[in-house]
């Protein structure tokens, strides 16, 4: 057997099924939003610099990123924080006491 021999017998079952044509959709449309996801994300890594140029003249792109990143991370890091339950040690071994019983 040569090699375009076991190349038809392992693609045949690929297209014998019956859902070939929605995988094969799927995989284009899948691909086709990562491509544009990745251009996406290239070109406002590479706008944003100039947008902060224009939009805060006196300050350096890089201050302006990191500031504005932390502040954020700090909010969204206080409201998990703050949005966790909490227990005190008491609560919790009265829980498992309870339990045992």
């Amino acid at each position: 057997m040569t090699i375009s021999k076991f190349w038809q017998l392992s693609i045949k079952p690929f297209f014998i099924a019956p859902q070939w044509e929605v995988a094969i959709i799927a995989k284009i449309f899948l691909g086709l939003f990562a491509v544009y996801m990745f251009a996406s994300i290239l070109v406002m890594g590479v706008g944003i610099h100039y947008i902060i140029e224009k939009v805060f003249p006196d300050k350096s792109t890089i201050d302006v990123i990191s500031g504005n990143f932390l502040y954020i991370f700090d909010r969204v890091h206080r409201a998990i924080l703050l949005s966790a339950p909490s227990f005190s040690s008491s609560s919790v071994m009265d829980t498992l006491a309870d339990k045992k019983e």
